[in-house]
C-alpha cells in the first residue's frame, strides 16, 4: 500500500508542466538525436511554431535556416562537452531579442529562451552614446583631460597631448611638473587641490608657459567621481585663446576708431578671424543677442549662428578673397534661447595686417513678419475660393432644376414664369457671392495711399446705391477721414444695406465720430443677439436666406487693409453698432 504522502507521478509532472506552461521564459526539449519532445506556450511564441508542428521533428528539419549559424554551434558543443552554452538570438516576428541557454544532460539538451530586448536596447543606446563621447572628445579642438588625485595625468585627447608636441600615450602617467615651467605647474596644483578639498568647479583664464612659449587658456575644472560617488580626481576642459589674446592687444588702437563707427550703425557687427572666433562687437550686438560684451568676445560665431554647420561657414569663408562680400541669410540665437531672422553681410579684409571678417547683420524680423501676413491673405484666398465653390452649388443646383421643370412645362402650356422668376433669383444670389468674395479678395491689401475723404459725401453717395425704402439716414459728424474712398465705398454701402434689411421698416441709421481716433455706424433696429456677435465677421455667416454671408467679412478686411480695428456692439437704443478704431481723422 502506497504511502499517503506520495505523490502519483502523473500528478507531479502535470503540476510540473503546469508550471512550465505559466513561466515568462519559453522552454523547450530535445532528445538525444535532437527531435522537439517539449516546448511550452512562450516558446511557441518565440520560435514562431506550433507545438504539435515541432515534437518529434528534427531541430534542423524544423528550422533549416538554422543550421550552420551559431545554433548549430552551440548545440554541438553543448553535447560534445555536457557544458551549458549560450547565444543570442533576434525574433524579428516579436521583434525582440532572446538569450537562449543550451542546458546538455543524459536525455538530450534543454533549451531556455529569456527575453533581453531592454538589456540588447540599453546596450545599444550605451555603445552609441560612448562613440558619441569618443567621437566628441577626440575631435574637438579644445583640450580634454582627467587626472587622479596625485596629479598624474590619466588621459587626455588628441588636442591636449599636441599643446606639448607629445602623443596621448605619452602624456599618460606624467604630471604638471613634467609639461610646464615650476611656476605654472605650481598654480595648477593650488587650483586642484582647491577643487578636490572643496569639491566644486573651476572656470578661470590662466596664463601658461611651456617650452618657455606663452600660453593663455580658458580652464574649466570640475571633480571627477567613480560610481560610489567618491572623488577620484579632476576632469578639465581648457580651450587656448593666445592668438585670440595677441590680436586683441594688436587691434586695441583700432578698436577704438572702429568702436565710433559702430555706435552709428544701427545693424548690429561682428568681427571674427578665419575660424569664426569673436573679435569685437557692437552695441547692436550686445542688445540683440542678450550677451555681455565679455561674453560674446569669448564665443565664436557658430555659438550664436544656428541652422548652419561650423564647418559650412569655415568653407565659405576661406573661398572669399580680401575685398569679397557675401550676403546670405540665417538666424541668430539670443542668451535666452530665443531665435530670429537675420539678413547677413560677410566682408573679408585686413586689419592691423590680419585677414579678418566683417559681419554686419540686420533683424529682418519684421520683413518675416509681413511675408507671413501675405502669406495669411494668399490663405485667405484659398478660403474664399473655396466657399465660393461651396456656395454657388446650391444656387446652381436650384437654377439648373428649375430650369428643367420650366422646359416641361412649356411643352405641357403653364407655370413658365414662376419657375424661370425662382431662377433668375438664384442666378442673382450666384452673382451676388461672386461680386462679394471678388472684394474680399481684392481689397484685403493694406492701404498705400489714402486720401482724405469726407464722410457725409461719402455716405451720402452709398446710401443713394441701396434699397432703402422708409429707412432714413443721419450723418452726426460731418468729419474727413483718411483712407481709400473706393474701397470705403463697399464699407458703407455693406452696412448700410446690413441695416436696412435687418433694421425693419422705418429705421434710422447714424454715422459719426466717437472719441478722435473713433468712427461709427450704428441703427435702432432690433440689433444682434450677443452670441452672435463674436462671430459675425466670419465669412459666410447670414441670418437671411438670400444673404452671401460675406458682407460683414468685407467690412472687416477692408479696416485691417486700413490699419484700423472694427468691432460689433450695442448701440444704446439697443441696434446694432460698429465702431472702427484707429482712423486717422482729419477734421
Amino acid at each position: 500500500m502506497a504511502s499517503p504522502s506520495a505523490e502519483d507521478p502523473n500528478e507531479e509532472a502535470l503540476r510540473r508542466g503546469t508550471v512550465l506552461e505559466r513561466v515568462s521564459e519559453g522552454i523547450a526539449a530535445l532528445d538525444s538525436d535532437l527531435r522537439y519532445t517539449y516546448v511550452n506556450d512562450r516558446a511557441e511564441q518565440i520560435l514562431d511554431a506550433r507545438r504539435e508542428q515541432l515534437i518529434g521533428q528534427h531541430v534542423w528539419n524544423a528550422f533549416p535556416k538554422s543550421k550552420g549559424t551559431i545554433a548549430q554551434e552551440a548545440f554541438e558543443a553543448a553535447m560534445e562537452t555536457q557544458e551549458q552554452q549560450s547565444y543570442e538570438r533576434y525574433n524579428s516576428a516579436l521583434d525582440r531579442w532572446f538569450e537562449v541557454r543550451v542546458y546538455p544532460d543524459e536525455s538530450g539538451l534543454s533549451l531556455y529562451f529569456a527575453d533581453i530586448t531592454d538589456r540588447k536596447t540599453s546596450e545599444t543606446e550605451l555603445a552609441r552614446t560612448n562613440r558619441r563621447l569618443t567621437a566628441l572628445i577626440e575631435n574637438t579642438s579644445q583640450a580634454v583631460y582627467l587626472k587622479d588625485c596625485e596629479g598624474r595625468y590619466r588621459f587626455v585627447n588628441e588636442a591636449a597631448a599636441e599643446l606639448f608636441g607629445l602623443e596621448p600615450e605619452e602624456v599618460v602617467g606624467k604630471r604638471d611638473e613634467d609639461l610646464f615651467d615650476v611656476g605654472s605647474a605650481a598654480r595648477i596644483r593650488r587650483i586642484d587641490e582647491q577643487i578636490l578639498e572643496d569639491e566644486a568647479a573651476d572656470s578661470h583664464e590662466t596664463t601658461r608657459f611651456i617650452d618657455g612659449d606663452e600660453h593663455v587658456f580658458l580652464s574649466n575644472k570640475y571633480p571627477y567621481y567613480d560610481e560610489d560617488g567618491d572623488i577620484v580626481g579632476i576632469m578639465g576642459i581648457d580651450r587656448e585663446v593666445t592668438e585670440r589674446k595677441r590680436r586683441q592687444r594688436a587691434l586695441e588702437r583700432s578698436r577704438q576708431r572702429l568702436q565710433s563707427l559702430f555706435k552709428k550703425l544701427p545693424d548690429a557687427i561682428v568681427i571674427h578671424d578665419a575660424d569664426g572666433n569673436v573679435i569685437d562687437v557692437n552695441d547692436q550686438t550686445i542688445d540683440n543677442l542678450g550677451y555681455t560684451r565679455g561674453e560674446l568676445l569669448s564665443m565664436n560665431v557658430t555659438d550664436f549662428e544656428v541652422g548652419v554647420a561650423p564647418e559650412e561657414l569655415r568653407e565659405t569663408w576661406a573661398e572669399m578673397n580680401v575685398g569679397d562680400r557675401d550676403k546670405g541669410q540665417g538666424r541668430y540665437r539670443r542668451k535666452d534661447g530665443s531665435t530670429f531672422p537675420v539678413e547677413v553681410w560677410v566682408d573679408k579684409t585686413k586689419i592691423g595686417g590680419e585677414e579678418q571678417f566683417i559681419a554686419l547683420s540686420r533683424d529682418v524680423t519684421a520683413r518675416v513678419q509681413r511675408e507671413k501676413e501675405l502669406r495669411r491673405k494668399n490663405d485667405r484666398l484659398d478660403e474664399f475660393a473655396g466657399i465660393v465653390a461651396h456656395d454657388l452649388r446650391n444656387p446652381l443646383s436650384i437654377a439648373q432644376g428649375r430650369i428643367t421643370i420650366a422646359a416641361a412645362q412649356v411643352e405641357g402650356g403653364g407655370g413658365v414664369s414662376d419657375d424661370l422668376r425662382v431662377a433668375q433669383k438664384a442666378l442673382g444670389r450666384m452673382e451676388d457671392i461672386i461680386s462679394d468674395t471678388l472684394v474680399l479678395a481684392r481689397r484685403g491689401d493694406a492701404v498705400e495711399s489714402p486720401e482724405p475723404i469726407p464722410v457725409a459725401e461719402v455716405v451720402g453717395r452709398c446710401w443713394n446705391m441701396v434699397e432703402t425704402g422708409d429707412a432714413s439716414l443721419v450723418v452726426v459728424d460731418k468729419c474727413t477721414i483718411e483712407g481709400d474712398p473706393d474701397r470705403l465705398r463697399h464699407v458703407f454701402e455693406n452696412l448700410l444695406r446690413n441695416a436696412v434689411e435687418h433694421g425693419g421698416a422705418g429705421v434710422t441709421v447714424r454715422v459719426g465720430r466717437a472719441g478722435e481716433a473713433t468712427l461709427y455706424v450704428e441703427d435702432d433696429g432690433p440689433g444682434i443677439p450677443s452670441e452672435r456677435r463674436e462671430n459675425g465677421f466670419e465669412p459666410g455667416r447670414t441670418s437671411r436666406e438670400e444673404g452671401t454671408g460675406f458682407g460683414l467679412a468685407i467690412v472687416e478686411r477692408i479696416a485691417e487693409a486700413h490699419d484700423w480695428e472694427v468691432t460689433l456692439t450695442e448701440a444704446e437704443g439697443g441696434g446694432a453698432r460698429f465702431e472702427f478704431t484707429g482712423v486717422e481723422i482729419l477734421s
